[in-house]
């Protein structure tokens, strides 16, 4: 959906830090108001999680007229007048927050208190106070209920952590559901979108286990990947920081990281039958940079005809390496185009990865100097493999205003790990360690490549 076509995004309104908080209680209320599943079952939890499901399933057995539920948004709590019987306090913040201690807080009587979300039904009040962050908001949610609320005991006042996360899932679980029976509640869906452009890390992500394994499918598995290298930098390790690519950044000296690509296979297993399975690309480019190149000389020396492996093991399981050469030309730093090459490109006799090329062919090359580049390539690579129209050489250099460009040789590889294989280890969606620690060993294999 267009995001001007939320209901919860104005056209011309800046979403801001200082408005964020609001506009979350808005959406969710609205959501609540007009979803009645939604609603029900939200209530239901709260009742449920503080041990007073017998007094959900009552309030509901015998409805009149007379019955009121009400919900709104920036109550002052020390106006509140009504007297309750119960009262569920929630906070909702980033985080889970350990309720236990909610009683042993003191009131504050010397100040308004405003609560973000006030439901009342009959005698029974929950109060809710949203923070946009991870925001520990227990001591001011207290206050808003003593605000309003004599008698604060276990048996009257019942504390109840129900963070983004935990609303998120709930929420994502009606959406299906309704989704499911044609019923798809598109207040609700807008109000998870909203979430989502406000913290994506507040949304369930599935295991690899419950998604269908093909390439429609390819977006819902990359968001499992990208909550795994997330899990991943909690341990310390530091995720790609790019819009366009997902992986991991490696301080190996010779690769600085791996990416992971993801592909179907567009390939026929039976007559008829077409899959289109996905499988993730593990990639890594080692002497990617001059200075990498160096690098790479390093760890070769005295490994005659060194060539990646034909496969890495990982638990027991071997996976196909795919590998080549790559030529890679760039301007002011920067990516702007390549080839890859394998060893049925290079003339008999040629060896790229060497140290008569990576010393006297890599690196800076001003304009008048490409046509002993183009001489260089010419010489190590066989005649029927057109490097112009591959690289695109006259669009990329010969015809632009660029006045030089810089070329670094190393190896492209490529570990292809199948999707249905992820499958049988990432079960769980709480649990992200058995992929993070598969990441974690690959890393370790690439680490070793030349030992």
């Amino acid at each position: 959906m267009n995001r001007h076509l939320n209901i919860f995004r104005p056209f011309s309104q800046n979403l801001s830090k200082e408005n964020i908080e609001d506009n979350l209680s808005r959406a969710f209320v609205l959501s609540l108001e007009n979803n009645s599943l939604f609603l029900h079952e939200f209530l239901r939890t709260v009742f449920l999680e503080s041990n007073q499901e017998d007094l959900f399933k009552n309030m509901f057995a015998d409805v009149s007229q007379t019955d009121a539920c009400t919900i709104d948004i920036q109550v002052e709590t020390t106006e509140v007048e009504k007297e309750f019987s119960k009262v569920f306090a929630l906070a909702m913040s980033g985080k889970q927050m350990d309720m236990s201690g909610f009683h042993d807080n003191t009131p504050d009587s010397f100040k308004k208190h405003k609560t973000d979300i006030f439901i009342s039904i009959n005698d029974i009040a929950i109060v809710i106070e949203v923070k946009r962050d991870n925001t520990d908001c227990r001591k001011q949610l207290y206050k808003q209920v003593a605000a309003f609320t004599e008698d604060i005991t276990i048996d009257t006042v019942f504390p109840l952590d129900f963070n983004w996360k935990k609303l998120m899932t709930l929420a994502n679980r009606i959406q299906g559901f309704q989704t499911l029976m044609s019923t798809e509640n598109q207040m609700l869906s807008n109000f998870i979108d909203l979430v989502q452009g406000h913290n994506a890390n507040w949304l369930p992500v599935p295991p690899l286990a419950s998604i269908n394994n093909n390439a429609e499918n390819i977006p819902k598995i990359k968001r499992r990947i990208v909550a795994t290298l997330k899990n991943l930098e909690s341990q310390g390790e530091k995720a790609l920081n790019y819009h366009d690519r997902i992986g991991l950044e490696l301080k190996f000296g010779w690769a600085k990281e791996i990416v992971i690509n993801l592909s179907a296979e567009h390939n026929i297993k039976k007559v008829g039958n077409k899959t289109n399975k996905v499988n993730l690309r593990f990639g890594i480019w080692p002497g990617n940079t001059k200075g990498q190149g160096t690098q790479v000389l390093k760890r070769l020396k005295g490994k005659v005809n060194w060539t990646p492996p034909k496969e890495i093991v990982i638990n027991d399981r071997a996976f196909k390496v795919e590998w080549g050469y790559e030529f890679k030309f760039c301007h002011y730093n920067r990516y702007v185009s390549n080839i890859i090459v394998s060893d049925q490109h290079i003339k008999p006799g040629k060896q790229l990865i060497s140290s008569l090329v990576h010393w006297n062919h890599t690196g800076k090359y001003d304009k008048n100097q490409w046509n002993t580049l183009e001489a260089f390539l010419d010489e190590y690579l066989v005649d029927d493999y057109d490097w112009r129209m591959n690289l695109d050489w006259k669009g990329n250099f010969l015809e632009t205003g660029r006045n030089y460009l810089t070329l670094s040789i190393g190896h492209q590889i490529e570990t292809i790990v199948p999707v249905e294989y992820l499958q049988t280890i990432d079960t769980k969606m709480d649990n992200l360690e058995p992929m993070s620690a598969f990441i974690k060993d690959l890393k370790t294999a690439y680490k070793n490549l030349f030992e």
